[in-house]
């Protein structure tokens, strides 16, 4: 099942990031399953125009959910763009298969 949710997220990643829109707040709070098994983005307040859509391809807000955060926004030293999003589908599939989110003591 986690390699099925995943699919479906880096789907749901690459069509954002294909509309210039990084998501920036990827979570499980932020998706939903509907009724035939499949994820749906619930939740994108966190979102932002970049690329072709505004003047930078990256951003350098401070937002998102501590432990789905990438290390470039926690250290908030370098501008970070679409890697930021990756970063938190990966936590979200160590989340899938250990139930816990990776770094939590």
């Amino acid at each position: 099942m986690a390699r099925v949710y995943m699919c479906e997220l880096v789907v749901a990643v690459e069509h954002l990031h294909g509309r210039g829109v990084l998501w920036r707040d990827l979570r499980p709070e932020s998706v939903g399953v509907d009724e035939d098994g499949h994820l749906k983005v619930v939740e994108c307040g966190a979102a932002k125009m970049v690329g072709n859509h505004s003047t930078s391809p990256f951003s350098t807000d401070f937002i998102g959910t501590p432990p789905y955060l990438a290390p470039e926004m926690l250290t908030n030293i370098f501008p970070h763009g679409k890697a930021a999003d990756y970063y938190c589908l990966g936590v979200m599939l160590y989340e899938f298969l250990h139930g816990k989110a990776p770094f939590s003591a």
